[in-house]
């Protein structure tokens, strides 16, 4: 019988299992902050034994313990090395430690680092020897082993086995979870002839590390390559078992109910498929287990994975290769069927009843449980027509939420994206009624960085994880529970408002909090009893990242870690707010550094959380000379009105990062007091004018309240003015424009108000988009100069026509006849 444990490595016990070595004295000033990890050499180790390991990584000067999340690893040995980049462990591991990765972290006096993994397997151990990077150079390895080694830049290993014919022979790898880098192993199992029994690249079972096997043909040596795919090595580790071991690559069916025992046939080991037992653990709700498969009284060196959700299951029934052949499918109540992809141009039909109205999730568990098959699923009415599907939803798996139109027959059809199969594509779909549901993770303060998954907290000290309950078809008000914390911590503000899906959770420790780590844990609760719904940490942890931080291999984990640590040579404290800020409003937080002794560093805070609505500087740096600052925000109009919890987070270097947090005050959003309206107005270059602000109220305040004008352009004045809350409607500001002011629509004035209470102003920024339009100085006219009077002419002469000498004569005549 197998017993399925927790795929996320992470998710139980409620405590740390380590060993503590104290190495220096408690009074020190902290010697270092934020331990990292990078390599641990040897990066495993066989069960029941003792082995010596060498942490590498940096600040690990003050290192106490190592802080394993699954039972069976202890230390009983550490030896950190003064230059603080290694220190040399001795690490016990138990006859029934869990095989695999056993994820730990290193805590020192002043920090917590960021995941490492260990390996357990049931096999010796051994180290690569060189020179082994030709055939003629392989080192001997015996059958049922492990070797630990590295690969440089055009490197290859070589190792050599006695096998024996019919003999099952599985090689597995580990490259990318042992480097934490995108390394990208391919592995070769050939025989004396070079011929290839088996090789492989990329699985899917170890998500990049590749693993292969084959039936030894006949007695006789066999080779063992391993090598980077583009012959990168890099001088990075990698891990090699090679042995008889069981190496099947998914189960059928793949999940059943909690607590169930399940028969299922374990599918992909190159000796064929076989028939096992495995007890389901009971889990508080659907989950994805891990189980180590077992052949002969031989485990498996790496487990398989499983789905427990409290569904009916039923078993694909072949043929069900078409709409005519669709399997029956019951979804009355939430309900799961479990397939195979069996071969290439699969496909898997099921028909169903649903009533109208009904919504129905459906969801393909498929690369999540480490098959192959990267599905496709679509949604037929009973015409056949597709009304719904999903290729890729975030991941490879497939998802789809479909409202019945009209109640009838309807099928689902499943296949791979590449119309790809094979004996190991298992899937399960299961369809289910949506049910509110949520989840928490924990957010990092700023965009970049990677220490959301931790938390270390100095004695006397408090400090802050921004924590985002993802709620799904529900709203309202989240409480949350916090337990198991270690003796003398206190956790604070877990109230989750119904206007937001983030809260600034604190753990505080006191004076004499003892220096150690827990796991802690965190769930959440709807506050409204009528409608109950709870959610569970849920934290995934990126290993390796990819393409612009895009996370290719991580692990979950349903528990937070914290460790209390030596106190740093400062607090912060943040001033309770006296009056609240109003939407279109600012105000100033003030922030005090305590110093202790001779610190005189600099310290940059940061506002993780803000309400709704609310925005503010990303940081601010307190110098080494300054005990307090201004930290400035700013409301939007539509910020969310009500009283919000506020924490400021603070961050100095000392020898490495140490961080801070100051305990919760109470910031009030409050609705605007007054608003005002500001009327156009309109002058001429310097000429003055009266700029109307219609004054409307909106709570009584004391006092005088004062105003002025903003976004004045350039040499343009209006004074200040106050008034009270029985001022007239209108007010008139006298505008001073001067002849060289700009001319044109001045379309950026608003007010700002300010009214006092208790003492502390409370700002207003009211009236936005007011225009004053400049315009220039009409242009003088030219005065009209008198035009001279214009000189008479005189008439023109008409010049007599000269007669001709005949026309002279007939005149003479007739004039001498009228004389006689």
């Amino acid at each position: 019988m197998m017993y399925a444990r927790d795929s996320r490595k992470m998710a139980k016990g409620t405590g740390f299992l380590f060993g503590v070595l104290s190495l220096f004295s408690l009074t020190l000033v902290a010697e270092a902050a934020a331990p990292e990890v990078s390599r641990v050499t040897p990066p495993g180790g066989q069960r029941g034994t003792d082995v010596e390991v060498k942490v590498s990584g940096q600040r690990l000067a003050d290192a106490e313990a190592l802080l394993f999340s699954s039972p069976g690893i202890t230390v009983k040995k550490i030896e950190p090395n003064k230059n603080g980049r290694d220190a040399k462990v001795t690490l016990s591991i138990a006859k029934d430690c869990e095989i695999g990765e056993n994820p730990f972290r290193v805590r020192t006096k002043t920090g917590i680092s960021s995941l490492q993994t260990f390996f357990v397997s049931t096999l010796p151990e051994v180290m690569e020897q060189e020179p082994n990077n030709n055939l003629e150079e392989a080192k001997p390895l015996a059958v049922d082993s492990v070797v630990s080694g590295t690969l440089g830049n055009e490197d290859i290993d070589y190792y050599v086995i006695e096998a024996k014919k019919g003999q099952r022979i599985n090689v597995e790898t580990a490259g990318l979870r042992v480097a934490r880098s995108f390394l990208d192993l391919h592995v070769t199992l050939m025989d004396e002839g070079r011929f290839e029994l088996a090789t492989a690249d990329d699985t899917a079972l170890l998500r990049h590390d590749p693993h292969c096997g084959a039936i030894i043909p006949k007695d006789g040596k066999y080779y063992v390559a391993i090598r980077e795919s583009a012959y990168g090595g890099g001088g990075r580790p990698y891990r090699l078992s090679v042995g008889t071991f069981p190496r099947p690559t998914a189960a059928y069916p793949s999940g059943g109910r909690p607590g169930e025992e399940l028969t299922v046939k374990m599918l992909g080991d190159p000796a064929g498929p076989y028939d096992a037992k495995i007890k389901l653990p009971n889990v508080a709700g659907p989950d994805t287990v891990a189980i180590v498969p077992e052949k002969d009284g031989k485990p498996a060196q790496s487990p398989i994975w499983v789905r427990v959700a409290d569904q009916q299951s039923v078993l694909e029934a072949e043929p069900n290769n078409d709409a005519k052949q669709a399997q029956k499918f019951d979804i009355s109540s939430p309900a799961a069927v479990h397939g195979i992809i069996s071969e290439k141009g699969d496909t898997d039909w099921f028909k169903f009843d649903a009533k109208k109205g009904q919504v129905i999730d459906f969801r393909v568990f498929g690369r999540g449980l480490r098959s192959p098959l990267d599905s496709v699923l679509d949604i037929y009415n009973a015409k056949g027509q597709r009304v719904a599907g999903n290729d890729d939803s975030g991941a490879p798996d497939s998802y789809s939420r479909y409202r019945i139109p009209a109640d009838g027959e309807y099928m689902f059809r499943v296949r791979d994206h590449l119309m790809a199969g094979g004996a190991d594509y298992v899937y399960r779909v299961e369809a289910t009624p949506v049910t509110p549901t949520m989840s928490i993770v924990a957010m990092p303060i700023q965009q970049r960085r990677r220490d959301a998954d931790r938390l270390a907290v100095p004695r006397g000290n408090r400090s802050m994880v921004l924590l985002r309950v993802a709620r799904k078809d529900f709203g309202g008000e989240v409480k949350l529970d916090v337990g198991d914390l270690p003796k003398g911590v206190t956790a604070i503000n877990t109230v989750i408002s119904d206007k937001t899906d983030r809260v600034p959770l604190l753990i505080e420790a006191s004076a004499d909090a003892p220096l150690e780590a827990a796991r802690i844990k965190v769930d959440a609760k709807k506050t409204d009893p009528k409608q109950p719904v709870t959610g569970h940490f849920d934290m995934p942890i990126n290993y390796v990242l990819y393409n612009n931080n895009q996370p290719y291999y991580q692990v979950r984990s349903e528990r937070f870690d914290i460790a209390v640590v030596d106190e740093v040579p400062y607090s912060i404290e943040l001033e309770q707010p006296k009056a609240p800020i109003v939407q279109d409003g600012a105000t100033n937080l003030k922030v005090k550094v305590h110093r202790k002794g001779d610190f005189k560093g600099d310290v940059r805070l940061y506002l993780p959380f803000r309400p709704p609505g609310v925005s503010g500087s990303a940081s601010i740096v307190v110098k080494g000379n300054q005990s307090e600052v201004d930290y400035p925000l700013n409301a939007n109009n539509k910020a969310s009105v009500g009283t919000w919890p506020v924490v400021v987070i603070a961050e100095s270097n000392i020898n490495g990062t140490v961080q801070v947090a100051s305990k919760p005050v109470n910031l009030e959003i409050a609705p605007p007091y007054v608003n005002v309206k500001l009327q156009m107005a309109a002058a001429e270059q310097g000429q003055q004018t009266d700029l109307i602000a219609k004054i409307e109220q909106k709570k009584p305040f004391e006092g005088k309240a004062k105003i002025k004008i903003i976004g004045l352009p350039h040499k343009v004045t209006a004074p200040e003015k106050e008034f009270t809350k029985d001022a007239p409607e209108d007010l008139a500001f006298p505008v001073t424009i001067d002849a060289t002011s700009p001319v044109g629509n001045h379309k950026a004035l608003y007010c700002e108000v300010t009214v006092t209470e208790n003492g502390a102003p409370v700002i207003h920024r009211l009236g936005r988009g007011g225009v004053l339009r400049i315009d220039p100085p009409p242009k003088k006219k030219p005065v009209a100069q008198k035009k001279p009077e214009p000189k008479k002419q005189a008439a023109p002469v008409k010049k007599e026509r000269q007669l001709s000498r005949l026309e002279k004569l007939r005149l003479e005549a007739k004039q001498a006849a009228q004389t006689n």
